[in-house]
């Protein structure tokens, strides 16, 4: 219990001297940069070890509603590859860059368009948006109905 304490305190300060006021001010963004900035040196069970308890920190600020947002489902997940780091994720400013960057006059352009836009704000895989189907999209309900490739689930 004394390394779960030592590691909501360290990411509590952190925050503290980042300017977030309330819980409910923190961002994915915060939680990603104290994870690199803090603990990016240490061995892959160490880190997964780390990041699991601020997970399950962010978690239960959603589930005692002291956060809107569930950050902990943004946080990715520890690989065990040799040389293991922590995903980065990408600023608003830079997809924004690259989608600005896609060529949109012609079908190919507005093809990678749709492609590079589905990732960047669906998430969703490149082998799944690749299956994706005119009939996947529920317009009415404006959903999109996909099996993912990885995991097998609808």
């Amino acid at each position: 219990m004394r390394g779960v304490i030592r590691v909501i305190h360290g990411l509590l300060w952190y925050l503290i001297e980042q300017g977030v006021q309330q819980c409910c001010d923190i961002k994915i963004s915060h939680i990603m940069s104290h994870i690199q900035h803090n603990f990016n040196h240490l061995s892959v069970s160490c880190l997964r070890t780390y990041v699991g308890r601020i997970r399950s920190f962010m978690k239960f600020l959603y589930i005692n509603e002291i956060t809107e947002d569930d950050i902990s489902l943004l946080i990715p997940p520890v690989r065990n590859f040799k040389k293991s780091h922590i995903l980065t994720t990408w600023k608003t400013e830079e997809i924004n860059r690259i989608l600005s960057s896609i060529e949109r006059e012609t079908p190919n352009g507005k093809r990678d368009y749709a492609i590079f836009l589905i990732a960047a704000k669906l998430g969703l895989r490149i082998g799944d948006i690749l299956s994706l189907r005119f009939d996947s999209i529920n317009w009415v309900n404006a959903t999109i109905q996909i099996s993912q490739a990885k995991t097998d689930q609808l």
